[in-house]
């Protein structure tokens, strides 16, 4: 259950149920000037799969004038529950005290036992600041007292910060992935974009972030606000994006079903430069066996002199960047013309490979290439010549 248009402020603790607590302005906004009221909802849920026992709730707000205070009054004008089966009243005697209880104690999962309760019409006091809502379930069997606390921001009047959202929730890897949200250019406000361990300050009237995922992704777009005077005030949006096929980082990998590691199998033919793939690929020529490769791989090269015939070679160069590695097998002294082991090779992505075999006659190649996810060995363009277009 959420609130639409709201920007959601979740509740951290032990609860048994998952509370999220939602505003309206939003956020808190004070004045000098005039009064200003705020109402504030929390949604109850239970998250488990089973039913939870809850007999009371109570939420407590700070009372007073300090910037860690919502309100200096101890008033209200409506108290809402959306489920007849829970009641919310304000606890006599105690100020910001609330307290609901149900005619049957069982919360059952999902929507079907999520409710909502509302404390509306509250007068925040004149304090920028922060104050923390906090609340205690009595639930569980046996009966155990559970709390969970959320933060709340008060800052001026009139203040926007919130709205924050991807473009789109699932975006293939690599792909554009822009970010919106409302905020305020005001002296004392700045803004932080954090994903990844990345963080990114916001220039001024920058409402939007064009990024390329490459696997699925938290963002947190931070306010940090000040004014002289009054302690600072930190406000935290969040949103996720999935990201199709992503690229996959973990420390530990546990598979309980089928886990492909290398893809299809290629191979490569010498003398003509011809690289003849897997039959759900088509065939590549490489002029003068040049070749690229599309991923992190594996090449294998082994040679096969005939019987009674001269000696061949397998000769392979490597190269990236600025850093180059050349090695080769051949079948010289071996009496049945086989060279010792094939030349195995660990590639890095994009790097350039000349692969070459060589014998005054018959002789007979065997070059592989296994690449690690979907890339291809693939052949690479034929270089022109000086003078040449």
């Amino acid at each position: 259950m959420s609130m639409p248009g709201k920007t959601p402020i979740p509740f951290r603790g032990d609860g048994l149920l998952t509370c999220v607590g939602y505003t309206d302005p939003d956020p808190v906004q004070i004045s000098d000037a005039q009064e200003t009221l705020a109402d504030i909802t929390v949604t109850i849920r239970n998250d488990d799969d089973r039913n939870a026992i809850c007999k009371e709730i109570t939420i407590t707000l700070p009372v007073g004038p300090k910037p860690t205070d919502l309100t200096e009054e101890d008033t209200f004008s409506r108290l809402v529950s959306s489920d007849i089966n829970w009641r919310l009243t304000k606890v006599q005697g105690e100020r910001g005290v609330y307290l609901a209880k149900p005619k049957k104690p069982t919360v059952p999962p999902g929507d079907e036992g999520a409710f909502t309760l509302t404390i509306g019409g509250i007068k925040v006091n004149k304090m920028i600041g922060t104050a923390k809502i906090v609340v205690t379930e009595q639930s569980g069997k046996p009966i155990t007292s559970r709390e969970a606390t959320a933060v709340l921001a008060k800052l001026p009047k009139s203040f926007a910060f919130g709205d924050f959202r991807p473009d789109r929730i699932l975006v293939k890897r690599g792909y554009a992935l822009t970010l919106s949200w409302e905020a305020t250019d005001r002296p004392g406000a700045s803004y932080v974009l954090s994903y990844g361990g990345i963080e990114e300050p916001i220039a001024d009237k920058v409402r939007q972030w064009t990024l390329y995922p490459r696997q699925d992704t938290a963002f947190q777009l931070r306010l940090d606000y000040r004014e002289s005077g009054a302690p600072a005030v930190t406000r935290t949006l969040s949103t996720f994006v999935t990201v199709a096929e992503p690229d996959l980082i973990t420390g530990k990998l546990t598979v309980l079903g089928t886990a492909r590691l290398l893809s299809s199998r290629q191979s490569i033919a010498a003398g003509s430069g011809k690289l003849t793939l897997d039959p759900e690929h088509s065939t590549v020529i490489a002029e003068n066996n040049k070749f690229i490769a599309g991923t992190d791989g594996l090449l294998t090269v082994s040679v096969r002199s005939h019987v009674d015939m001269t000696p061949a070679t397998a000769r392979v160069r490597l190269s990236k960047g600025s850093w180059t590695y050349t090695a080769a097998v051949n079948t010289r002294d071996k009496q049945d013309g086989e060279c010792a082991a094939p030349l195995v090779l660990a590639v890095p992505a994009g790097a350039l490979l000349d692969i070459t075999h060589s014998g005054k006659s018959g002789f007979s190649p065997r070059t592989n290439w296994l690449g690690f996810g979907t890339g291809l060995l693939s052949a690479r363009p034929a270089q022109t010549r000086r003078g040449e277009r």
